[in-house]
């Protein structure tokens, strides 16, 4: 009878070993309008994306149509160019494809990344499923240098807001 409580020991721990791993192991590989491509990984905490080290980075969730959104890209071109340990990825969620998607981005000039819906799906879910998101939008994330998630928003961020959050956790 001992052993067979040391086998279930065992597997529980070897199971839940491989649960730990799996979590730990989270990856997205998204195509950005410009053909790019992006590749997210959990971490503990929030997200990294490759190719992105020491910077603070803000991910959002916008509309092409929205007024607060179209007000947020204007916000965050100018704080990328401001700062050079400052950077920005955007998911489109109304559903621009490919060519659209690429002509409002060069219309507005979007200074970073933008990736459509359509090949965000999962990483939406994602993202609503760990932060509580219902979906309204502008909806931003706001991770420090090392991936963790240190400010979460539904609506636009002034600039000034953006400045004091950037300076307390730069």
């Amino acid at each position: 009878m001992r052993y067979i409580s040391i086998i279930v020991v065992a597997f529980m721990l070897i199971v839940s070993n491989i649960n730990a791993d799996d979590k730990s192991s989270t990856t997205f590989s998204l195509k950005t309008a410009n053909k790019g491509t992006i590749e997210i990984k959990e971490v503990e905490n929030g997200v990294t994306f490759q190719g992105v080290k020491d910077k603070v980075t803000v991910l959002t969730f916008l509309a092409y149509n929205g007024r607060p959104c179209l007000k947020l890209i204007g916000i965050l071109n100018e704080l990328k160019k401001e700062h050079n340990d400052f950077d920005v990825f955007a998911v489109e969620m109304r559903k621009l494809k490919g060519d659209e998607l690429k002509k409002f981005a060069e219309t507005k000039k979007i200074d970073f990344p933008i990736i459509g819906y359509e090949n965000a799906k999962d990483f939406t879910n994602y993202i609503a499923q760990k932060a509580g998101w219902n979906g309204s939008m502008p909806f931003i994330l706001i991770i420090d240098k090392k991936g963790a998630v240190k400010f979460i928003q539904l609506g636009v961020i002034p600039k000034e807001g953006f400045e004091k959050i950037y300076q307390q956790i730069k």
